[in-house]
């Protein structure tokens, strides 16, 4: 059984952000304006061709690949950027004094949008 992180754009689409998952059983992807990534289940050539046939923006696609792709020759590939995915496994939260967790709001969306204008490119494509 694979983990969740060995496609996590994947299993997001599927779990906690299928609400904003477009696509079919082969293919999800964000709403462009939302975010640039799309995912398949697994990076066979098949549903390369079906993320190809389904996607429905003239723009570029961001995949996710623990290990180096074969695309087919319809795909350009216009950059690849190597990361480390890292991962706590410690049992135990990290205790942070005077922290904690807090249900965020609307009223948190000025803020929201700041730190992700500070990160660009952040995690979206356009701010509302």
């Amino acid at each position: 059984m694979q983990h969740p992180l060995d496609n996590p754009v994947w299993n997001a689409l599927i779990s906690g952000n299928a609400a904003l998952a477009s696509g079919n059983q082969r293919v999800k992807f964000f709403d462009s304006q939302v975010s640039p990534f799309a995912a398949v289940p697994d990076l066979s050539e098949p549903n390369l061709h079906e993320l190809e046939n389904l996607y429905p923006y003239d723009r570029p696609v961001l995949l996710w690949s623990k290990e180096k792709l074969g695309i087919p020759d319809v795909w350009k590939v216009l950059d690849c950027i190597d990361g480390l995915q890292m991962v706590y496994d410690n049992e135990s939260p990290i205790e942070t004094p005077g922290s904690e967790i807090v249900k965020l709001t609307a009223a948190d969306i000025p803020e929201m949008m700041e730190l992700t204008r500070l990160t660009r490119p952040g995690p979206l494509e356009r701010e509302p």
